[in-house]
């Protein structure tokens, strides 16, 4: 966690705290003596920013901001975890899909035979489903899963 102020030699505080987040998920406090609005927005608008305190600042102020900040950014960086995980199984299942309906076209077989023979082919070779759908959408030698593509006209 990093703790920062908004005017810091060379750079704002509140950049730093944007860089620190996207390159490395390392949450910030702004600790300062500005309580303007057009700050408070600003930080507001920063992302990685997980608290701000006015100075001066005490001890036991600041413990409970940063166990607050670590515990916000942690769920933060858990949803984006989750996001970023549930776009990546959304494209898994755009290639499966588009992977069956190459089968079909080409082997001239039904949607559910096309994907129980990807299902098999994964089991037996033990190998993701998604890397047999990229297989079917590379090449046209299906025997793997034991068909051939028909000759197109």
């Amino acid at each position: 966690m990093a703790i920062l102020d908004i005017r810091m030699p060379g750079r704002s505080g509140l950049d730093v705290a944007r860089h620190l987040w996207e390159s490395a998920a390392t949450p910030s406090i702004i600790v300062t003596a500005h309580s303007d609005d057009a700050f408070l927005r600003e930080a507001s608008a920063a992302g990685g920013v997980f608290g701000y305190l006015l100075k001066p600042v005490s001890i036991e102020s600041l413990r409970v901001q940063i166990a607050i900040a670590w515990t916000r950014a942690a769920a933060d960086r858990e949803m984006r975890d989750r996001i970023a995980q549930l776009e990546q199984n959304l494209r898994n299942r755009q290639t499966v899909e588009k992977a069956k309906w190459r089968l079909i076209e080409r082997c001239g077989i039904g949607e559910p035979e096309a994907h129980a023979r990807l299902q098999k082919a994964a089991r037996d070779l033990r190998q993701p489903l998604i890397v047999l759908a990229d297989r079917v959408l590379q090449t046209e030698d299906f025997a793997f899963l034991g068909l051939s593509a028909r000759p197109q006209p």
